[in-house]
């Protein structure tokens, strides 16, 4: 849904998101019962669960088809199934949006890998939970990542395989994110981290706090940029700067051409 944004953009798009966002159910993601998930598993299906009613579900909300009918330029991050390297829907502006969706939330071994032009894709956190390598390759020079990975996890839950697991994910989703992080530190990009963080221990499939986790999400993010404010840049600032950015390799080399100049003529002297 991540077109809601580059086609209505401000506050209008965030609020379609939301009201599109509350209308999903379980039998939207999650089809069936545990039986379901059972017989998939035994007839050694791709996953435990269809993903034909959120490609419905997802299709019939899209505003736009392809990436390159957006406003703002957007994109999806999945996994080369094959591979295991990051591939990103909306570097080509004939991308299907659906693909980027379908392919970005297809989570082992919830639902299947999504197809396209005879690859494999699933979600993109399997390799970069939070993608400010991908923003930092397409231009981003300031990055506001909104992290929704919870990895605590409570104590009596860790005496559970699901728990146990579930910190074990944990583990190397805060590896990825941290590598990340540093990353763009080293390439002086402002990375700034709004932790989304709640205390409701919710499987998966519960959509009955989705206003709830919503409220919170905008109540922590509002709270984060009004402690730091977030400044856009003018577009003399940037000029300024693109200017001092593409004048470097040129003042590098006259004064590389005025140092052997001048000694030269102290060697003539």
């Amino acid at each position: 849904m991540l077109c809601f944004w580059p086609v209505i953009p401000r506050h209008r798009g965030a609020y379609r998101l939301a009201e599109v966002w509350l209308q999903v159910r379980k039998e939207d993601v999650y089809p069936g019962t545990h039986l379901t998930a059972l017989w998939n598993l035994v007839r050694r299906r791709e996953s435990l669960f269809s993903n034909a009613n959120w490609y419905r579900f997802v299709h019939r909300h899209m505003p736009v088809r392809r990436f390159g009918e957006l406003q703002i330029p957007a994109y999806a991050v999945a996994t080369d199934l094959e591979t295991g390297r990051v591939h990103v829907f909306g570097d080509t502006p004939e991308d299907y949006i659906i693909d980027g969706i379908m392919a970005s939330t297809a989570l082992p071994p919830l639902h299947p890998p999504w197809h396209v032009a005879g690859r494999r894709y699933i979600d993109g956190g399997a390799v970069a939970d939070l993608p400010v390598r991908v923003a930092m390759d397409r231009g981003a020079q300031e990055i506001i990542a909104l992290n929704l990975a919870n990895t605590q996890t409570p104590g009596e839950q860790l005496r559970t395989l699901a728990g146990i697991v579930h910190q074990a994910i944990g583990a190397l989703i805060v590896r990825h994110v941290t590598a990340d992080l540093e990353y763009a530190q080293l390439q002086n990009v402002n990375v700034r981290t709004i932790q989304l963080r709640h205390q409701l221990s919710l499987p998966p499939w519960d959509f009955s706090h989705s206003a709830e986790l919503i409220a919170l999400g905008r109540e922590i993010t509002q709270a984060a940029l009004q402690a730091e404010p977030f400044t856009v840049p003018s577009w003399k600032d940037r000029l300024t700067e693109h200017v001092v950015q593409a004048s470097a390799p040129l003042l590098a080399a006259v004064q590389h051409m005025i140092g052997r100049r001048l000694v030269a003529r102290q060697g003539g002297e």
